[in-house]
């Protein structure tokens, strides 16, 4: 987090829930876990979000978008 230097920030995206619970579920996912649990983490705060729409930021030659979802 640029904004507080003893802050990381870390986004995942997935294409469904079964998806998520999978890598839950996944020997890579209990090693990290080990290993974070090692770092000195004071606060984890874990969120789920649901996004209905999505739309590219750029347009198709790279312009910057005025107007977002208008349809």
């Amino acid at each position: 987090d640029p904004a507080v230097p003893t802050r990381i920030q870390v986004y995942e995206l997935w294409e469904d829930s079964d998806s998520l619970a999978a890598h839950f579920k996944h020997p890579n996912y209990e090693q990290m876990v080990a290993l974070l649990g090692q770092a000195g983490i004071k606060e984890s705060i874990n969120q789920a979000y649901l996004t209905e729409r999505s739309e590219p930021v750029y347009g198709p030659n790279g312009e910057r978008k005025e107007v977002f979802f208008a349809d």
